[in-house]
């Protein structure tokens, strides 16, 4: 599953209708519906804002609407987009104010669906990887030693702290060989380790 790096707006002119597509970030379906009514909002002089949201590491929760389009005009073309790029922690909302040509059914599926596409293509994605964060604590005479094998297992250093002891703070892949090594070392006494946190 990807994600996107940050919000993107793309605009295009389809048969005089003016279509507006905004692609933005969200981790859950309340922070999916605070973005379409902020989007809305925005362009509450618009004949139709029409959207499709999915969150969750595998895409797990997902919703779309046709905002008064004929059904399954605008909410599934969309839906559709963001399942064909496998994205997830997204919301993409399609604005159109009419001009004054009717689309048809074909045509605004087509026109949604392209817009959908376009603006999906504007972003930069990055693919959801789970990661664990971890605080490490030894002291200097293993310091390098440990940041060293870290290293080797492809872990990053976020930062390390020089105080009384060393503190350093690295993440790695979820489920990865790191805690392994640390709860060797510290069964060995070279050092103490707690895991922060797990996240995206």
């Amino acid at each position: 599953m990807f994600t996107i790096e940050k919000e993107v707006e793309y605009e295009e002119h389809i048969k005089k209708s003016h279509f507006i597509g905004n692609l933005l970030k969200c981790t859950t379906p309340e922070e999916a519906k605070t973005l379409i009514n902020s989007i809305a909002s925005r362009y509450r002089e618009a004949t139709h804002n029409c959207w499709a949201y999915r969150t969750g590491l595998n895409g797990e929760l997902s919703h779309c609407s046709d905002a008064g389009e004929p059904s399954g005009t605008a909410g599934k073309p969309i839906m559709g987009a963001i399942h064909k790029h496998e994205l997830s922690n997204v919301v993409l909302v399609v604005t159109r104010y009419f001009g004054g040509v009717k689309l048809g059914i074909r045509g605004l599926i087509d026109a949604y669906r392209h817009i959908a596409e376009e603006t999906i293509n504007k972003a930069t994605l990055k693919e959801m990887i789970l990661k664990d964060y971890w605080e490490i604590k030894t002291d200097y005479a293993h310091a390098d030693k440990i940041k060293h094998a870290i290293n080797e297992l492809s872990a990053e250093i976020i930062s390390a702290d020089y105080q009384e002891e060393v503190t350093i703070y690295a993440n790695t892949i979820a489920n990865s060989g790191l805690k392994e090594f640390l709860q060797s070392n510290q069964d060995a006494g070279l050092l103490k380790y707690r895991l922060l946190k797990t996240e995206l």
